[in-house]
């Protein structure tokens, strides 16, 4: 098992990704979203399916 892909910290030392994600615009926060999406649903990220309704 490869040991480095992970890393551990104590609770108090947890990063915050709430307060990172707050700091981002609606913008930069959908454009992870749309990726995560892309690879879920295994689309060309350039060229998304299109939803017809």
């Amino acid at each position: 098992m490869d040991k480095t892909a992970f890393s551990t910290f104590k609770k108090e030392n947890e990063p915050n990704d709430f307060k990172f994600w707050q700091s981002k615009t609606v913008s930069e926060r959908l454009k992870p979203t749309a990726y995560l999406n892309s690879v879920a649903f295994n689309y060309d990220l350039q060229n998304p399916p299109h939803q017809n309704g």
